[in-house]
C-alpha cells in the first residue's frame, strides 16, 4: 500500500499537481490554479487520467472539498478557507492546531481566532486581485500576507501577550495540569510557529518573536531556554481498523491528553479516556494501540540504524560505513539526527505514562538511557537482538 501511495504521488506530480500531504486515506495537493473553475477542471482531468491507469484500479478516489487559502503544518495542525459555489460554504474558515493543546479555554480560542482571522483576511484580499496580476507577479500574495501581518496581527498579538503576562498567576494552575511551564510563553511560541510557515514571513516573525520574548522576560520569571522551544510532535497512528464499524481511521494519540483533562476534570491525573474510533465512537483495544506504538518505534529504530552518512561539506553520501571521513577530508554526519529520534521517543513515552503501559514504558526508558549516554553499541544490540 505504501508503494502504491508513492506511485500515486509521483503520477500526480507528473500531471502538474503539487502534493502537500499523503496518507492511506487522504491526499492534500495544490492545483496551482487561481480560480475555482480552473481548479475543478484540473482535478476532473487528473482523476480521469489516474483512473485510466491499471495500477491504480484498486483505488477509489473522490473529491472532498476545495480550499482557496491553505496554511498547512501537518494533518493535526492546519487552517484553510473553503472554496465552493455554495455561498453558505464559500469563505468559511476551518482551523485545527494540535500543537496548541497545552493552551486551554479562552486563550486557545484567542489563538484560533487570530490564526483564522489572518487566513480570512488573506482570502478577502485575494478576491480583490485579478488573475492576470497574480500571473505577472507570483510574489504578490506573499507581499499581501506580509502587509496583513504588520498592520492587523502584530498590534493584537502584543496586546494579548501583555494581558497574558498580567494574568500569569491565575494561569499557573492551568499550566501544571497541561504539562506547560508557562502559558504566555507557550502561546507566543505556538503562534509564531504557525505564522512562520509562510517563508515570506519567516524573517519578520523571528523579529516579532524576539520582541515578544523580551516583553515576557521583563516580567522577571522566565530566565532560561527562551529559544529552545520545540513544537509538540504529533503521534499519529494511521489506518487503524475498527472491528465494530469496519472502517479505517487515523488517530492522533498525542491529542488525547487534553481531551482526557477536559472531560474528566478531577480525574485528569488518572488514566486517560480510551482511544475512540472517529467513525462510530467505539473504543479501540488498548493492546492494539500499544502494538502499533511498538511497530512505530521499531521502524524509527531501524531507520536510524540503517541511515546513510552525509559529508558535512560536500553533502556526498558515504558509500562505506567504515570510513569516518569523506573523500574531501571532511567528517560524515547523520542524516537522521539523534535529537529528532529522542524527541519522538519522548512523545511516545508520554503516551505510555498517561495510559499506564508499564512494560512499554520500561522499554522506552532503556532506549532513552542508551541514547542519552551516547552508547550506540547498546542501541544496535537492542535493535537487532
Amino acid at each position: 500500500m505504501k508503494k502504491l501511495c508513492l506511485l500515486l504521488v509521483a503520477e500526480m506530480q507528473r500531471l502538474g499537481a503539487k502534493v502537500i500531504y499523503c496518507s492511506f486515506r487522504k491526499i492534500v495537493f495544490s492545483t496551482q490554479r487561481h480560480s475555482l473553475h480552473l481548479a475543478k477542471s484540473f482535478v476532473n482531468s487528473l482523476l480521469i487520467e489516474i483512473n485510466q491507469k491499471q495500477i491504480f484500479a484498486s483505488l477509489q478516489l473522490g473529491l472532498i472539498h476545495f480550499s482557496s487559502v491553505l496554511l498547512w503544518i501537518d494533518s493535526s495542525n492546519h487552517a484553510y478557507v473553503y472554496a465552493s459555489d455554495d455561498e453558505k460554504k464559500n469563505g468559511r474558515v476551518e482551523a485545527k492546531f494540535g500543537l496548541a493543546n497545552k493552551i486551554q479555554g479562552e486563550i486557545k480560542n484567542k489563538f484560533i481566532i487570530m490564526i483564522a482571522g489572518f487566513v480570512g483576511m488573506l482570502w478577502n484580499k485575494r478576491k480583490e486581485i485579478n488573475e492576470e496580476d497574480l500571473n505577472d507577479n507570483p510574489r504578490l500574495l506573499s507581499q499581501i500576507s506580509l502587509k496583513i501581518l504588520k498592520e492587523e496581527i502584530v498590534d493584537s498579538l502584543f496586546r494579548l501577550t501583555t494581558k497574558l503576562i498580567l494574568l500569569r498567576p491565575k494561569l499557573e494552575e492551568m499550566a501544571k495540569e497541561n504539562f506547560c511551564l508557562d502559558i504566555p510563553l507557550e502561546f507566543v511560541n505556538c503562534i509564531c510557529r504557525v505564522l512562520s510557515v509562510n517563508l515570506a514571513l519567516e524573517e519578520v516573525v523571528d523579529n516579532l518573536k524576539s520582541q515578544l520574548l523580551l516583553i515576557i522576560y521583563k516580567d522577571g520569571i522566565i530566565s532560561t531556554n527562551k529559544n529552545n522551544w520545540i513544537p509538540p510532535t504529533c503521534v499519529i497512528l494511521e489506518n487503524i481498523f475498527c472491528q465494530k464499524c469496519s472502517q479505517n481511521g487515523d488517530l492522533d494519540v498525542s491529542n488525547d491528553f487534553v481531551k482526557g483533562g477536559e472531560k474528566q476534570g478531577k480525574e485528569a491525573n488518572t488514566n486517560n479516556l480510551p482511544f475512540l474510533c472517529p467513525h462510530c465512537g467505539s473504543e479501540y483495544p488498548l493492546s492494539l494501540i500499544e502494538e502499533m506504538l511498538v511497530e512505530r518505534v521499531s521502524r524509527m529504530q531501524t531507520s536510524f540504524a540503517l541511515q546513510d552518512w552525509q559529508c558535512v561539506s560536500c553533502k556526498k553520501i558515504g558509500a562505506n560505513f567504515l570510513h569516518r571521513h569523506c573523500e574531501c577530508s571532511n567528517k560524515f554526519e547523520y542524516t537522521l539526527k539523534p535529537e529528532e529520534l529522542i524527541r519522538n521517543l519522548e512523545m511516545v513515552k508520554r503516551v505510555a505514562i498517561k495510559h499506564k503501559l508499564e512494560n512499554w514504558n520500561m522499554l522506552l526508558n532503556m532506549l532513552l538511557d542508551a541514547f542519552n549516554k551516547k552508547n550506540l553499541l547498546n542501541i544496535f544490540i537492542f535493535i537487532f537482538r
